[in-house]
């Protein structure tokens, strides 16, 4: 997920400074959803950083990826355990990850 300012922080209030907020409460916005970008970043629009970021995040927790991954992975005493706890852990963090993608910040979306 980008980076997301908190308030009263030093980076969100040189953010607000410098006139970069692009929601300055978003913490209080019911159509902020996980992974929005709050701010503009340099060198990039908020747009294309977030689609950066979506991206490399599916690339990650590609199933793909995840197995690649287990290959370099060194099992200790616990062998064939370790490596199922290392899949499970992964596609679990997979499935929540990609599920918070689409989810609103408020309980009740449009709600109060």
């Amino acid at each position: 997920y980008p980076l997301t300012p908190l308030p009263n922080t030093p980076l969100y209030n040189r953010l607000k400074e410098e006139g970069r907020l692009i929601n300055p409460n978003w913490w209080l916005d019911y159509n902020h959803q996980y992974g929005s970008l709050v701010f503009i970043p340099k060198n990039f629009t908020p747009e294309g950083l977030k689609s950066l970021c979506d991206k490399v995040r599916r690339e990650f927790y590609s199933r793909k990826s995840i197995f690649l991954r287990s290959l370099d992975f060194e099992a200790n005493s616990n062998g064939l355990a370790s490596l199922a706890f290392y899949y499970t852990a992964n596609y679990l963090s997979r499935r929540e990850i990609l599920a918070k993608e689409k989810t609103f910040l408020g309980l009740e979306h449009g709600t109060i």
